[in-house]
Order: C-alpha cells, then sequence, then structure tokens
C-alpha cells in the first residue's frame, strides 16, 4: 500500500467517500497482527459524480453491537489461548485436575475480557459520537442546590451572561464539552481555564501508555485493551487544548503550587481543582458566569455544595442503532451536518489503526493516527494513510 500523511483539512479536501465502509480496528497494544475488530458501518447514499463535486455528505453510521464484540473477542481468545484444546483435553477420562483447573482459569479469563472490551469499546464509541457532534452531549447545571437538565433551559441559562469563565477537569477537555460550547454559545465570549493539576494527570497518562506500548513488544496481551480509555486521556485532549487557542482564551491556572506533587489519587486531584477555582474567583473578583465543568457526577455535586456553580457533561447511556450525520440544534434552530472525516479521524485517534473497506468498490483504506516512527502524531495532529 502507498501510504502518505495528511492533516485533517487536507483529508477533507483529498479523500472523498460514498457508497456503503464498514469501519474496524486494530491496535498493537493488544490485538494480534492483521487482526481487526469491527466498529461499525458507515452508509453515504450518493454516486461517485456527487462525492467528487460535494466532499461533505449526510451519512449514517450504525455502531457495532455488543453482541459482535463479545463475539469476535471470543474469536480472538480463542486464537491466543486455543480454549477448545484445553477443553478437549480437560474432557478426557484421564484429564488431571490440574488441566480442568487450568480450563475453569482460562474460561473465567475469558469471560472477563469479554465484558472489559465490551465496556471500553461502547464507551468509547460513545464519546466519540459525542466529540464529534453526532450525539449531543447531556448536562446538568447545578448552581445554588439548583439543578437543571433540559437542554434548552440550560443553553438559555448559560448564553444570559455577558461573559462565561469555565474551568474544566481531564474529562470535561475528553469530551470536547469546550468546544461544543463554542459552537452552540457563539454570542457569548469564554474563557477556558485549565488546572495544573489536570495537566499533571495528563502527564502520568501519557507516561503509563508508553510503559503498556514497550512491555508489549514480544507478546499480545488482550487485557490491554484498556488502552482504548487511557488514550483520549492524552491524544484527544491535546487535540481539544490545541483547538481551544484557535478561537478562544486559555489559561494554564498555577495557584496552590505548594500542593504540586503532593496528591496520591483522583479524590485529591478533585479538591485541588475545586480548591483553584475558589482560589480563582476570590482573587480576581468573580461572581458570575464562573462554572466547574466535569464528566464526574460526584465532584459536580460536591462543588455546588460549596457554593460553586458546575455542569456535568455526560453521554447518553446507549447508543441509537442509526446515527445520522445531519441533526437539528435546537438552541440556534439551525440544522449541523458532520463530516464523516471527523469522525474518522477522531476514530483513529483512540483506537490507533481504523480500516475502511468498501467491498463494492473494492477500496481500502488504514487511517494510523499513531506511527513509532513519528514519535506519535498528536502533537502535530497528522495521520498517516494508507490506500489499497
Amino acid at each position: 500500500m502507498d501510504s502518505k500523511s495528511v492533516k485533517l483539512d487536507e483529508f477533507i479536501t483529498e479523500y472523498r467517500f460514498w457508497g456503503e465502509w464498514e469501519v474496524s480496528y486494530t491496535d498493537g497494544t493488544h490485538l494480534p497482527e492483521d487482526e481487526y475488530v469491527k466498529l461499525g458501518k458507515i452508509i453515504i447514499d450518493a454516486s461517485k459524480e456527487t462525492a467528487q463535486n460535494y466532499p461533505i455528505l449526510p451519512f449514517l453510521f450504525l455502531p457495532t453491537t455488543d453482541q459482535e464484540v463479545e463475539c469476535r473477542f471470543s474469536e480472538l481468545i480463542e486464537l491466543l489461548f486455543e480454549l477448545s484444546k484445553e477443553q478437549e483435553k480437560a474432557n478426557q477420562p484421564d484429564a488431571t485436575k490440574k488441566q480442568k483447573e487450568r480450563v475453569n482459569a482460562l474460561n473465567r479469563q475469558a469471560d472477563t475480557l469479554k465484558k472489559q472490551a465490551k465496556k471500553v469499546i461502547g464507551d468509547q464509541l460513545a464519546d466519540s459520537m459525542v466529540r464529534t457532534g453526532l450525539l449531543r452531549p447531556e448536562f446538568w447545571l447545578m448552581e445554588e442546590q439548583i439543578i437543571k437538565m433540559e437542554f434548552l433551559e440550560v443553553m438559555r441559562k448559560l448564553s444570559k451572561h455577558v461573559y462565561l469563565t469555565f474551568v474544566v477537569d481531564t474529562s470535561a477537555l475528553r469530551r470536547a464539552t469546550i468546544s461544543f460550547l463554542h459552537k452552540t454559545l457563539s454570542e457569548v465570549p469564554i474563557w477556558t481555564v485549565v488546572p495544573v493539576f489536570v495537566m499533571t494527570e495528563i502527564q502520568r497518562q501519557a507516561h503509563e501508555l508508553k510503559k503498556i506500548w514497550f512491555s508489549n513488544k514480544s507478546k499480545t496481551d488482550l487485557k490491554n485493551c484498556k488502552v482504548l480509555g487511557m488514550r483520549p486521556q492524552v491524544s484527544v485532549i491535546s487535540r481539544e487544548l490545541n483547538h481551544i487557542r484557535q478561537w478562544r482564551p486559555l489559561e494554564m491556572l498555577t495557584t496552590l503550587p505548594e500542593h504540586l506533587g503532593q496528591f496520591n489519587g483522583i479524590s485529591k486531584i478533585d479538591r485541588l481543582i475545586i480548591e483553584s477555582m475558589k482560589n480563582l474567583k476570590r482573587e480576581r473578583g468573580l461572581h458570575q458566569g464562573v462554572y466547574l465543568i466535569t464528566g464526574d457526577k460526584d465532584m459536580a455535586s460536591l462543588a455546588t455544595l460549596e457554593n460553586q456553580g458546575s455542569l456535568h457533561i455526560g453521554v447518553p447511556d446507549h447508543i441509537p442503532s442509526k446515527i445520522s450525520s445531519v441533526n437539528y440544534d435546537s438552541h440556534n434552530e439551525k440544522l449541523v451536518l458532520t463530516p464523516v472525516h471527523y469522525l474518522l479521524w477522531d476514530l483513529a485517534q483512540v483506537f490507533s489503526t481504523i480500516r475502511l473497506k468498501n467491498k463494492e468498490l473494492c477500496r481500502t483504506y488504514e487511517l494510523a493516527y499513531y506511527s513509532e516512527a513519528s514519535g506519535g502524531f498528536f502533537a502535530n495532529d497528522v495521520m498517516e494513510i494508507q490506500e489499497g
């Protein structure tokens, strides 16, 4: 396959899609070489001629089901563990107790791996749908002990402020909340504040990812599928921070420096972020339009109990079986079209290497966001594309 490296705008300009495409992923941290797991199907009801004239077309995305993920990981587990052979040995009349115990242990491990894979893939697909605008995030606005959950009510409340200051944690950045609010509340200036403890947590996650990557060079370990939940903490957040810098003020808050290096757990980081928000308001005399944005409901509730306005950002509990790229922005009363390129780019960031296959066109693309030779693409937001 010929390969080239492109940025997002080049990807949209140079690559046109039409017809039906199966989307799957492979990842050297936990999948055997040349083995793929299906993520879903993209359907673009258009001809080649239409696609050449209009690079951004409506599409449907049909996400993979839990059953499909479990079935595929069952195949991979059989491939790596040779479960059927072990089961056959254990069923022999002369089988030892140790052989039977081994089969039981392998079966328990297989069940755990399948559940883990189903959850992490489902969670990452849901987050990706929200980040790319295919699904609308869910908001809980908590202010003075009042919880507002209806989307339009939350947007109207926020849009009444002359300006907004958002203090964000890693979960808010991972779900691209500021980008969403920037588009939806385009008439309100937004100031984004990132406590230094958030950046420290991102650095810790990057270190953990490197350890998993280099420890997996000689052996495939399916339990490393947890990396799919860790990677957005680095790649997606890095991209979101770079994106925010392009159109809104972004401040790294370094208050409470005496506490740096003293935390040893998520609960401690939550406390430091809340205290940083209090200090920010006190030192700068801010009284209105300041909110903590987090994906942690407990953290949002705790901040509210301490008279700090908070906005919890959530994703739908269940992904629809069909997701349209055309959605209605009820706050601004307009239709919004998400390019298929946004979805593919985001999936590649999370799942490492994405394969797109169109059987009718006999065409295959491989989109790799991570390349050992390039030392990690997320710093420059570049993707490697191979076409076959």
